[in-house]
């Protein structure tokens, strides 16, 4: 338990030395999940949370921040997403967590997220889908910086309402940032 708990702290330790912010070079933008670890033996708890880093799709948009947030919000309309979170001063939009079903925005959800597969086709296209989006703008001057993230959770109609966890195409954040390049130049 000892050996384990070590782990644990280095694990933690190496984990913390990044900060909050996004490692430099490391890809597109990030987002950080915390993912909660627990362990019991020999009669003791050990409870840890690690951050890990998840890439999302960035794009650069040679505006003004103000410039790009201004028709941020209509391009989410366009695709489908509904707006819940506004942040001014982050320039930060969240949706609620959708539940669909098929598509989004006339789009089938297989094109979105990834939930596997059965001989009738992707599960995305057939289970009810609880999706979130954030979109984060950060930048100074004339360059906008715009990152995208999607979480998302299915449920099919014939396992029980059993959820599984879907992972994302990357293609709805791929078209935030191609819509919005398309509407400013």
């Amino acid at each position: 338990m000892q050996r384990l708990r070590g782990f644990f702290i280095l694990a933690l330790a190496g984990c913390s030395s990044a900060g909050n912010s996004p490692p430099v070079g490391s890809g597109p933008g990030t987002v950080f999940e915390n993912k909660n670890i627990s362990n019991s033996g020999a009669g003791e708890l050990l409870d840890a949370t690690v951050q890990s880093t998840k890439f999302v799709s960035s794009a650069s948009i040679g505006r003004p921040v103000d410039d790009v947030w201004a028709v941020l919000p209509d391009i989410w309309t366009t695709l489908g997403i509904t707006v819940d979170g506004i942040s001014q001063t982050e320039h930060r939009l969240t949706s609620p967590i959708m539940r669909v079903r098929r598509a989004l925005g006339g789009v089938p959800l297989s094109r979105y997220v990834e939930c596997g597969r059965t001989a009738m086709g992707p599960n995305a296209d057939s289970y009810f889908i609880a999706l979130k989006v954030e979109t984060v703008l950060s930048g100074s001057g004339r360059t906008t910086i715009v990152q995208s993230a999607l979480k998302a959770t299915g449920e099919g109609t014939g396992n029980g309402g059993q959820q599984v966890r879907c992972s994302s195409t990357g293609e709805l954040e791929n078209r935030i940032g191609e819509r919005l390049l398309k509407r400013l130049q």
